[in-house]
């Protein structure tokens, strides 16, 4: 990254929140110039030659699909943990700037030391229900914020010449939640070093505790014309609150409340704790119950007990 003050000499939460953009315009901007100096050779390490043998612009041009031969060939950075970013920065802004509990390098010194010295800062951290997620105009207005300025950053700038696209972005992680929490240090939101990151566009585990609709109205505050891969926010429900008819109508709102929000696309599990823990300690029992991992389905004996762990936070939250 970039150089950048001393924790001390921040004098406000908007000087701070602009060095944040000014660290994440360095990221895309690295990301673009390596990604653009080595995609022009794809047609030839990796060349789509069967994929390529059915556009017809293929055949017109002779070029491979990945070397400017489609109408659109573009590239994509998918950017993630949107929820443990804005809700590390609406902490900073509340305790520091706002509240003046502790002093911003007090802060960093509690990161550094993954919050060994001051165990109930972090439980306070953690119990904050101003989060993503749950419909507060704090972090969700930062949410908006950060995906407008990526887009004004990013959307729409030349990839590599040789694939003849424009750069976009995305929200669509997959398992980086789990692959790079061991990489990532301890975050203001009470976020320990290593455990798992946000996923999505969803709330940070545990954090959504407002339902269903509280988080389908956070996400759908951010402008998903913006970009073009996707964004998917991942919901649980008891399975008692989508039982029998009036289930299914509540359901159904839920849905159409989405769509018509414009909101991407919704994953969504429906279970309860108990079922889970009862899995997870008899897996004979349980070889046919699957589990929505970001746009697919999984065997829940498939997926590791970290994982395991982290749905059932999920489902223990929405009790």
């Amino acid at each position: 990254g970039l150089e950048c003050k001393e924790a001390e000499e921040y004098g406000s939460f908007e000087e701070l929140y602009a060095e944040y953009k000014r660290q994440l315009l360095k990221s895309i901007s690295d990301t673009v110039e390596v990604v653009n100096s080595f995609e022009g050779y794809f047609g030839e390490i990796e060349p789509l030659s069967i994929l390529s043998a059915t556009f017809p612009t293929c055949l017109e041009r002779g070029k491979d699909a990945i070397s400017g031969g489609a109408l659109r060939n573009d590239s994509l950075i998918l950017f993630g943990f949107l929820a443990d970013t804005v809700d590390s920065l609406a902490m900073i802004k509340k305790y520091v700037f706002d509240k003046k509990q502790l002093s911003l390098p007090e802060l960093v010194g509690h990161l550094d030391s993954d919050f060994r010295e001051d165990g109930k800062l972090r439980l306070r951290l953690l119990a904050d229900r101003e989060k993503y997620g749950n419909n507060k105009a704090l972090p969700d207005g930062l949410a908006s914020d950060i995906v407008r300025f990526i887009g004004e950053n990013l959307h729409g700038i030349p990839n590599a010449p040789e694939r003849g696209g424009k750069w976009s972005f995305g929200f669509h992680v997959a398992r980086q939640s789990y692959d790079l929490a061991p990489r990532t240090a301890t975050s203001a939101n009470g976020r320990l070093r290593g455990e798992e990151l946000s996923k999505n566009l969803s709330a940070s585990m545990g954090q959504n505790r407002e339902g269903a609709t509280a988080a389908i109205l956070s996400v759908t505050k951010i402008d998903a014309t913006s970009f073009t891969s996707d964004a998917p926010l991942d919901l649980g429900l008891l399975p008692s609150a989508v039982s029998g008819e009036d289930g299914l109508i509540a359901m159904y709102g839920l849905l159409m409340t989405f769509a018509h929000r414009m909101g991407h696309a919704l994953h969504i599990n429906v279970f309860n704790a108990d079922t889970l823990r009862a899995a997870q300690r008899e897996p004979e029992k349980y070889r046919d119950l699957q589990i929505r991992v970001c746009g697919w389905n999984v065997l829940w004996n498939n997926i590791n007990k970290e994982e395991q762990e982290g749905f059932i936070r999920q489902a223990e939250a929405l009790v």
